[in-house]
């Protein structure tokens, strides 16, 4: 029964109900009070369809209303057992609480991570009240994750249509999913329950002076002894849920800890820990100036049993390099300076080159090392491309679209335009310029991503990279507003470009930036290809060469027949934070439709 001033009386059966009923109205009737009959509800708890009705309540000779769910202690209790009044609520509260603070959510001076702590202090607790007992289904999770979603965007100035996904957002504001936090709470009042005592429950109220009592800080303490070390400290390989001692709760239990209790898992005896003399090799080197070793010198001098006082090292930072070592032995004739310790057995790849290199002399050895391999000094050009494209690599999601055009139409285009108006034109400038125009078409391929805001940009000009192979490395030279230019102002561009680049006077404006980039090996045994993202760009196409293929061709007449035609192979990296499959799709249908019709590139 639920009165006004949410009192809720409980009992098994409707006679039990219509007592305890009784029982309050004639108390507060003694006392000059008067039970309202129009406010007072009950409730018939039925989980199952098939159970029949037990009948109405009656208070008097009056039939008390009967309700549906009841609103108690900010919770909503359904008759059926269910939770979605229960939720539908609790999402109310919260958009209530976000809407009284939306000045301070919605402002963009203030920080992301500033406004997540509000978000967690405010708004949450309000929309998760009493969500620990809560018996959830899959369709309450996905509300509630659906209205903290959209309170998260509106903070962070996201739409649906930015396509930046929910997890980027959420390690922006730094909130944790709903269904993490439901399930912390719940573990946490679990751990509050199993620490209770059974007669915790309250069953009856002492009024006690607590004026002088010191309240303690925290869930209360539990007093537990150490019976038992089963793994000691700085032991490795420790499993998830691997027992690591056992504890007691009265002294008395140590002695009837047994194997039995360890459930099969060994206790690791602690090892006492014995000083060991170092050897006069090892003081050796610690007394010359060599800090670190390189893994060439290690295996160089455990070959040749050198001792380590004798060489001075030449790396940085006191590193004792592989030169170091072989000028030793150079300067020393080689063989007088092997151990008797090559002898003793390794590995079997490293057994086999001791035989050898001990059955002949060490000039033959120093050759045959010395041949091996050969130190490629990169230049710093080098390093930063190796270093950028490793990076994109790595944090980049890469996916790839493909597809193949027919080269005829463009190579009979280029010789007219050879021929009659004496314009020459390669296939990489009507590649360009066909590309700017299919970005023209799709904006949204035409974007970079910030790693900085989290967010994706489109962009307005098409400004076109170029790979172009340098002797110092691979430069993307640039061809800015490549949509606004002709065939031929590409063509010349793009000529005195690569020439610049090969020369390494490239100027920063003039390979720094680009929207878009094209990798082309056509001029190379290369049918097709997968090249790596520039970042920040999203997008960049690589080209293969054209092969001849058969395949139906329609005639004038209409009908098929089989046909000899010049296709290239088209190869689309892309970022999916940027872009999805969909846009570049139509990037690609777009790019196909200008290499089928060529008269769009004059326009």
């Amino acid at each position: 029964m639920l009165f006004a001033d949410d009192i809720l009386l409980v009992d098994k059966t409707k006679e039990g109900v219509e007592g305890k009923l009784e029982v309050w109205r004639s108390t507060l009737e003694s006392k000059g009070f008067r039970l309202s009959r129009s406010k007072t509800e009950y409730m018939e708890c039925n989980f199952s369809s098939n159970r029949p009705s037990k009948g109405i309540v009656t208070l008097g000779d009056r039939v008390i209303n009967k309700s549906t769910r009841f609103r108690y202690l900010g919770s909503i209790v359904q008759s059926d057992g269910e939770i979605d009044g229960d939720v539908i609520s609790r999402i109310q509260v919260g958009w209530l609480k976000w809407r009284n603070a939306s000045g301070l959510l919605c402002d963009r001076k203030v920080p992301l991570k500033l406004k997540g702590k509000f978000y967690k202090m405010v708004v949450k607790p309000a929309m998760l009240y009493g969500a620990e007992c809560w018996p959830l289904k899959e369709k309450h999770n996905t509300k509630l994750c659906v209205a903290e979603m959209r309170m998260l965007r509106w903070m962070s100035g996201f739409t649906l249509r930015d396509r930046i996904r929910n997890e980027h957002i959420r390690e922006k504001v730094g909130v944790a999913p709903v269904e993490d936090k439901i399930r912390e709470s719940r573990l946490r009042w679990f751990g509050q329950i199993k620490r209770r005592p059974s007669d915790d429950p309250v069953r009856k109220v002492e009024v006690l002076d607590l004026t002088y009592v010191k309240k303690g800080r925290g869930r209360p303490k539990k007093t537990c002894y150490l019976a038992k070390i089963i793994t000691p400290e700085g032991s490795k390989d420790v499993r998830v849920g691997q027992p690591i001692a056992i504890t007691v709760e009265d002294l008395d239990e140590i002695k009837d800890i047994s194997a039995e209790t360890l459930n099969g898992f060994k206790v690791k005896e602690e090892k006492p820990v014995q000083y060991v003399e170092p050897k006069e090799q090892e003081l050796n080197s610690h007394r010359t100036n060599i800090s670190r070793f390189s893994p060439s010198a290690k295996l160089l001098i455990a070959e040749h049993g050198i001792d380590v006082s004798s060489l001075k090292a030449s790396g940085p930072r006191g590193t004792l390099l592989k030169g170091d070592v072989l000028a030793l032995i150079k300067g020393r004739g080689g063989s007088q300076q092997i151990s008797q310790s090559s002898d003793k057995k390794t590995s079997t790849s490293v057994h086999s080159f001791k035989q050898t290199a001990a059955s002949s002399s060490s000039s033959e050895t120093l050759s045959r090392i010395t041949a091996a391999y050969e130190d490629l000094q990169n230049s710093q050009i080098r390093k930063v491309i190796a270093k950028r494209l490793l990076e994109s690599k790595q944090n980049t999601p890469h996916f790839y679209l493909s597809s193949d055009v027919i080269l005829d139409p463009l190579l009979a285009f280029r010789t007219e335009l050879r021929e009659q108006h004496n314009v020459k034109v390669s296939v990489n400038d009507i590649v360009i310029k066909a590309v700017a125009l299919a970005l023209r078409n799709v904006p949204e391929a035409n974007a970079y991503w910030s790693d900085e805001k989290g967010e994706a940009t489109i962009l307005r000009s098409i400004d076109i990279s170029i790979a172009v192979a340098t002797e110092k490395g691979l430069m993307t030279p640039i061809i800015r507003n490549a949509d606004e230019k002709t065939l031929s102002a590409i063509s010349s561009e793009v000529k005195e470009l690569a020439e610049r680049a090969r020369n390494g006077k490239l100027k920063p404006e003039q390979f720094q930036g680009g929207t878009f980039s094209i990798s082309n090996l056509g001029m190379f045994p290369v049918d097709h290809f997968c090249a790596i993202i520039n970042p920040p760009q999203a997008c960049i196409l690589a080209v293969g060469r054209g092969n001849k293929v058969v395949e139906p061709v329609k005639g004038s007449d209409g009908i098929e027949k089989p046909g000899v035609v010049t296709k290239m192979s088209l190869k689309l990296s892309a970022d999916h934070r940027v872009i999805d499959a969909e846009i570049g799709g139509k990037f690609l249908g777009s790019l196909s439709s200008n290499f089928s019709d060529l008269r769009r590139l004059l326009l």
